[in-house]
C-alpha cells in the first residue's frame, strides 16, 4: 500500500536494511561511506533500557533513538500507546523509561482510518546514521559490510520490516521501499534476513525499481510498519526486544524472558491514576488498577479467569498465559433540581448526590425558605414523562431527571435592612419579621430602633419607607434605613470646628491644628469652596494663635534647673531652656522625660547636660532619656556656642532606644546638641543613641559614642520610620563592638 511523501519524510526506519530489486536508480551523491570498524555490525538490546540504537558506523555513536511515525498527516487517527500512558503521536521519540519497563518496545498500535483512502498504519523507526542539519535521515553506504538484519519480536498482526533510503531516493522510487514480511505471532519469534530477502512491493512501477546493490549504498532508516489488514483498523499489540545486523540476535523465544501479555479492552476514553502493566512473568503478583471515565461508573473487570464483573482483580504469582481483561461500565445519569422559595436535597442512602445509576432509590428533602411551606414534587425523565414520587422517594430511570419542588407563602416576610452603619444594638444583620397572612400591620415592638451608629464618613440618614404601625402590609416588604454619606469637605469642616477657640490654644493642640490644615489643603478647589467662611476664619485664627504662642514661648522660655522642673515643663509643652545640668535622681523605670501625645516642645540645651545617670547595674527596662509620644513633636536646640549641650546616661536594658525613643507618628527635629554615652540592650532593632519609629529630621548636632548591645543594631540610630539627614555628624557609635557611622 503506498504512503504519501510528507509522511515518509518524517520516518526514521526501524531496522537497517535495503531493498534489492530490478533496475538501477542513481544514488544521491553525498551518502556516507561506512568505516572499516563497522564490520562487526551492531545489536540493540532492550534489556539495556535505552531507546538509542547505536549502529557503530563511525568513531562516534551513530544512529538515533526509536521514534514513532503515524498516518495522522494524511488524515488518519492512529497512535501508539505504551503502558496506558499518554499516546505517542506523529514524530514522538520513545522514552528510555518505556523501554526499561519491559526490556524492549512493548505497546499497542491503535489503528484508526480517519479520512484515509488506505488502511491505517504506524511505523516504529530508528535512523542508521542520524539526521542532517535540516532534520532528514542521512543515507549511508554499507554495501561492503553488513549482510542483512536480525530481529526478535512478536505482533498480533502481520507487519513488515522496511528499509528507508533517504528522502530523495525514497521519492525517486515512489516510496516503494524494499521490505520483508514479519509474520504475526503471539509467543515471540527471531527472524534473520539477508539483503536478498528484501524486495520492493508488487505495486512498484517499472521506472521506480532499485537494485539491491544500489539500495545498500543509500541506507538511511530502518522501520517496522504495523498496518491494519482492513480499512476498519483495530488494536494490535507488539513487542520488539532486539534488532541488529545479520546473526547478531540469538534464536530464542521472546516470551521466555518477557513473560505473558496482558491485553486491556473497554478502556477507550478512560484514565488511570496509576497505569497497569502490559506484561507479567510467573514471578509477578499484580493487582489491577481500576480506571475512571467521565459519565460512567466503573462496574468491574471481566475476562481471563473471571466469572463476573469484578472490581478487585489480582494475577497471583506463578500464573501463566496471555490474559485479556475488559473494563465494564454503568452509565451515570444527571440529576437537575429547580425550586423557588426553597431548596432541594437528593440523597442515595445517607449521601447527597447530583448523579445516580439506573434503578437507584433516591430520597428527596424539601427545605422551604423563611415564610414559605412545601407543597408538592414534580420529577420528569429525559422524555418529559412524570416519575412517581412516593413518601419523598423515587426510582432512578434510565436517563437524566429534572426535579422541581413547589413552595408557597405561609406568611408575609417583613425585612429591615441597615446600610452604612448599624442598629441601636450595633448589629448590622437583617431583621426579619414573619407576619401572619391574616395580619396586615406591624406592632411597635417589631420595628427596630436605628440609633446613631454610622460607619466612618457617614451620618444620620433616612428610611426608604418609614416603618410605622399604620403601614398596611399585604405582601413581602423590605424597609431599609440608609445612613447618609458625609462629603470630604464636611469631615474637614467638622475637624476644624472641633479645634479649640483661638484664645484657648495650647501646645498640645499642635497636631490637631496641623492635621486640620493638611486635610483642608488636600481638598479640591470645588470642595474648598463648600466650606463656610466662618469655619475657614476659625482655622486661620487658631493657626495664628498657635504661632503667637510659640513665638512668645521662644522669646520667654521656661528656664529649668532640675529633672522635676524639666519633666513638668515638657508635659505642659512650649519652649524650655536649661539653666543648669539636670540629672534623674530617681533612676527608676518610668522616670524618663516625656513629650506627651500631640504635644509640642522646643528644648534648648543651652550648653548644659541632661543625664539619666543609668548604667548596666541599674537594670532599668525603659532606660531612655526622652520618650516622644504619638503625634508629639520635639525641636532640639543647643544655642550656647561655648559649651556643648548633651543628652546622656540612658541605658535601656531590654528595650529599644538608649537616648531618645521616637514612637509611631512622633517627630524629632534636631537642630543642635550632642546625643552621646547612651546604650540599648535588646535582641532586635536596638538604637543606642536614637530608636526612630516615627520621623527624625537631623539638621545639625552630633550623635556619637553610643552603643547597641545584644542582637539589636544601630549603635547611633536604628531607623524603623522616616529619617532625613540634612546635616550634623554621626560617628563612633558601636554595634556588636563594631563602629557604625
Amino acid at each position: 500500500m503506498r504512503t504519501k511523501k510528507h509522511l515518509v519524510k518524517n520516518i526514521v526506519t526501524f531496522v537497517m536494511a535495503i531493498a534489492l530489486v530490478i533496475s538501477m536508480i542513481p544514488v544521491m551523491p553525498g551518502s556516507i561511506k561506512a568505516q572499516a570498524y563497522s564490520e562487526s555490525g551492531f545489536l540493540w538490546n532492550g534489556v539495556d533500557g535505552s531507546a538509542f540504537v547505536n549502529t557503530d558506523l563511525d568513531d562516534k555513536p551513530t544512529g538515533s533513538c526509536w521514534y514513532v511515525i503515524t498516518d495522522n498527516e494524511d488524515g488518519g487517527k492512529s497512535k501508539v500507546v505504551f503502558n496506558q500512558a499518554d499516546p505517542y503521536g506523529d514524530g514522538s521519540t520513545i522514552k528510555d523509561e518505556d523501554i526499561a519497563m519491559y526490556s524492549g518496545i512493548s505497546g499497542t498500535a491503535v489503528l484508526d482510518k480517519g479520512t484515509l483512502d488506505y488502511n491505517p498504519f504506524v511505523y516504529i523507526c530508528f535512523d542508521i546514521y542520524g539526521k542532517d542539519e535540516n532534520g532528514f535521515p542521512i543515507p549511508v553506504d554499507i554495501s561492503d559490510y553488513w549482510k542483512g538484519l536480525s530481529i526478535s519480536y512478536m505482533c498480533d498482526c502481520d507487519a513488515t520490516l522496511e528499509l528507508g533510503l533517504g528522502d530523495d531516493t525514497d521519492a525517486r522510487i515512489g516510496y516503494a521501499n524494499p521490505n520483508v514480511k514479519l509474520d504475526a505471532n503471539a509467543n515471540g519469534l527471531v527472524k534473520a534476513f539477508e539483503w536478498e530477502k528484501f524486495s520492493q512491493p508488487a505495486w512498484a512501477k517499472a521506472d521506480q525499481t532499485i537494485s539491491s546493490g544500489e539500495a545498500l549504498k543509500t541506507l538511511a532508516t530502518v522501520k517496522i510498519k504495523i498496518q491494519a489488514p482492513t480499512s476498519r483498523g483495530g488494536t494490535f499489540h507488539f513487542m520488539i526486544d532486539r534488532i541488529g545486523t545479520l546473526g547478531s540476535v540469538p534464536y530464542r523465544v521472546v516470551l521466555e524472558d518477557k513473560g505473558y501479555i496482558i491485553t486491556y479492552k473497554g478502556v477507550d476514553g478512560a484514565s488511570f491514576e496509576n497505569s497497569n502493566p502490559n506484561r507479567y512473568t510467573i514471578k509477578d503478583s499484580i493487582t489491577l488498577n481500576n480506571p475512571s471515565k467521565e459519565g460512567y461508573e466503573f462496574a468491574g473487570w471481566t475476562g481471563t479467569g473471571l466469572d463476573a464483573a469484578t472490581t478487585s482483580v489480582t494475577i497471583p504469582e506463578k500464573s501463566t498465559g496471555n490474559r485479556v481483561y475488559t473494563a465494564t461500565w454503568t452509565p451515570i445519569y444527571n440529576i437537575t433540581t429547580s425550586a423557588e422559595n426553597g431548596t432541594i436535597t437528593v440523597k442515595k442512602g445517607d449521601t447527597e448526590v447530583t448523579t445516580a445509576n439506573y434503578n437507584d432509590t433516591l430520597t428527596l428533602t424539601a427545605t422551604p425558605d423563611t415564610g414559605y411551606k412545601f407543597v408538592s414534587w414534580t420529577v420528569k425523565d429525559k422524555d418529559n414523562n412524570d416519575i412517581p414520587v412516593t413518601d419523598n422517594t423515587f426510582t432512578m430511570p434510565e436517563g437524566d431527571v429534572d426535579i422541581s419542588a413547589e413552595f408557597k407563602a405561609s406568611s408575609y416576610i417583613v425585612t429591615f435592612k441597615v446600610e452604612n452603619g448599624s442598629w441601636e444594638d450595633e448589629s448590622a444583620d437583617d431583621i426579619v419579621i414573619l407576619l401572619d397572612l391574616d395580619k396586615h400591620y406591624l406592632t411597635a415592638d417589631q420595628i427596630p430602633s436605628v440609633g446613631e451608629n454610622p460607619e466612618y464618613h457617614y451620618k444620620e440618614g433616612s428610611w426608604n419607607i418609614e416603618p410605622t404601625t399604620d403601614v398596611y402590609i399585604d405582601e413581602n416588604r423590605i424597609f431599609t434605613y440608609t445612613y447618609k454619606y458625609i462629603e470630604e469637605y464636611e469631615i474637614v469642616s467638622d475637624t476644624i470646628s472641633e479645634l479649640p477657640d483661638a484664645q484657648n490654644v495650647s501646645f498640645s493642640d499642635n497636631k490637631a491644628i496641623d492635621d486640620a490644615r493638611r486635610a483642608y489643603n488636600a481638598l479640591s478647589e470645588e470642595e474648598k469652596n463648600k466650606i463656610s467662611e466662618e469655619i475657614l476664619n476659625k482655622l486661620t485664627d487658631v493657626e495664628a494663635a498657635f504661632l503667637a504662642l510659640v513665638k512668645a514661648s521662644k522669646e520667654n522660655p521656661k528656664v529649668v534647673t532640675s529633672w522635676a522642673e524639666l519633666k513638668a515643663a515638657m508635659a505642659e509643652g512650649g519652649a524650655i531652656k536649661l539653666g543648669a545640668d539636670v540629672t534623674d535622681l530617681e533612676k527608676k523605670d518610668g522616670s524618663h522625660l516625656v513629650v506627651g501625645n500631640g504635644n509640642y516642645v522646643i528644648l534648648d540645651l543651652n550648653g548644659y547636660t541632661i543625664n539619666r545617670g543609668l548604667t548596666a547595674d541599674s537594670n532599668i527596662k525603659r532606660g531612655y532619656v526622652i520618650y516622644i509620644s504619638s503625634s508629639a513633636t520635639l525641636d532640639l536646640y543647643d544655642n550656647d556656642s561655648q559649651t556643648e549641650g548633651k543628652i546622656t546616661g540612658g541605658y535601656s536594658n531590654g528595650e529599644k532606644g538608649g537616648g531618645i525613643y521616637i514612637y509611631s507618628k512622633g517627630t524629632l527635629n534636631m537642630y543642635g546638641g550632642t546625643i552621646t554615652g547612651n546604650t540599648s540592650v535588646v535582641n532586635y532593632n536596638g538604637g543606642g543613641g536614637i530608636y526612630n519609629n516615627g520621623t527624625f529630621n537631623m539638621f545639625d548636632g552630633t550623635i556619637t559614642d553610643n552603643n547597641a548591645i545584644g542582637e539589636g543594631d544601630g549603635g547611633g540610630i536604628h531607623n524603623n520610620g522616616t529619617f532625613n539627614m540634612y546635616g550634623g555628624i554621626g560617628s563612633g557609635n558601636l554595634t556588636f563592638g563594631l563602629t557604625v557611622i
